[in-house]
């Protein structure tokens, strides 16, 4: 419960962070395993990358966001590692994390384009 209550306040401050950021930077910012960039990690999101893997749906508008375990690679370990910090408790993902967004500190070959 405390963990959906808190990727609920953390829509509204992605909201507020974005609206506070000039042009261009907030297409920086991400969540984390929202691999559909609603603004809020859920189920949808694991779902959304499996179909972009498997039955070619749409790709993630920002690649970094559906790499959940940030190992640089849009794979079956991401829609799992999502799966994992919602349901079973599994550990944070990594920076930004799924709480507040933030910009990638990681250096991968994904950048914000799948």
């Amino acid at each position: 419960m405390f963990r959906k209550a808190s990727l609920l306040v953390a829509g509204g401050v992605m909201v507020f962070c974005l609206a506070a950021m000039g042009p261009g930077r907030a297409d920086d910012l991400f969540l984390r395993g929202d691999a559909d960039a609603s603004g809020q990690l859920d189920v949808s999101d694991a779902v959304f990358t499996l179909d972009f893997l498997f039955l070619g749906g749409e790709a993630p508008r920002i690649a970094d966001s559906a790499d959940a375990n940030d190992d640089g690679r849009i794979d079956i370990a991401d829609p799992l590692a999502t799966l994992g910090y919602l349901f079973l408790g599994s550990e944070d993902l990594p920076l930004p994390g799924a709480a507040v967004p933030g910009a990638d500190p990681t250096e991968d070959a994904l950048g914000l384009g799948a």
